[in-house]
């Protein structure tokens, strides 16, 4: 028996994405609002603000944050400093914890009658932003596509510095002494005897080299195979009456023939 292996579930489908997208959505949208009631709540009671107007101040913090975390995103996908958005994304979370805190804390009064729920609720109120920022970032990475990578600059050619060579006097070198030569006469080399070339006898060229003399020899099948057979590679009528060694006219009959065939 061979061992087969079970069927995994391919993290990079579809589905895995959808669903992570699902619930990172889900989580954010019970931070956000969650975060946003207690800010709003914070807003109107300490920011002496129309009571309409309380809800503008959660949405400015908390969108912010969603904001700045997808420039982020983009920014990264195009190979661009992130620096900026980095610092305002970071700046948007600590206003957005202070106020879901703050409006745990104020609430409770003086500090010596706080009792461990105070802390707790102001703990779980710090981290609804953290939530939201954190659910926002999977969303934004599982959906959006990232940009191509951009293409790399040409590198500059190096160019190869060559030294200088130093122009320096060229002393003149004795020129050496000439010395005589006694040259030996040369004997000459006898003839060698050549045979003359062979001529051959001109050969008659025929005027149908490829297939002359067997026309006749042909069936009337065989001279429309032949015809057909040139006819497809391409030569035309008076090629094709050179090679068979026939007229023009009974190639064209033929053709005829075999096109009303």
């Amino acid at each position: 028996m061979t061992n087969a292996k079970a069927a995994r579930i391919k993290p990079d489908s579809k589905p895995i994405a959808y669903g992570a997208a699902g619930l990172a959505l889900a989580i954010y949208i019970g931070a956000f609002s969650t975060s946003f009631s207690g800010q709003a709540a914070l807003a109107a009671a300490h920011m002496q603000i129309p009571i309409p107007m309380q809800y503008c101040v959660p949405g400015v913090i908390d969108l912010a944050l969603v904001l700045f975390t997808l420039a982020t995103l983009l920014r990264r996908a195009r190979n661009e400093s992130t620096v900026f958005t980095n610092a305002a994304t970071a700046f948007w979370t600590l206003v957005s914890i202070a106020a879901n805190v703050l409006h745990v804390l104020v609430p409770a009064g003086d500090p010596s009658t706080w009792i461990p729920g105070t802390y707790a609720g102001a703990a779980l109120s710090a981290l609804m932003p953290l939530a939201a920022l954190g659910s926002s970032m999977v969303v934004e990475n599982v959906l959006i596509e990232p940009a191509a990578a951009a293409e790399q600059p040409p590198q500059p050619v190096k160019i190869l510095e060559i030294a200088p060579v130093s122009a320096q006097p060229v002393k003149d070198v004795p020129a050496a002494p000439l010395t005589a030569v006694r040259s030996e006469p040369v004997a000459p080399k006898p003839a060698v005897a050549t045979k003359p070339a062979a001529i051959k006898a001109p050969s008659v060229i025929s005027s149908h080299p490829a297939q002359e003399g067997t026309w006749s020899a042909m069936s009337k099948e065989q001279r429309a195979e032949k015809v057909q057979e040139l006819g497809a590679s391409g030569l035309a009528i008076p090629k094709i009456a050179e090679k068979l060694g026939t007229s023009e006219s009974t190639v064209k009959r033929i053709r005829q023939e075999l096109l009303a065939a």
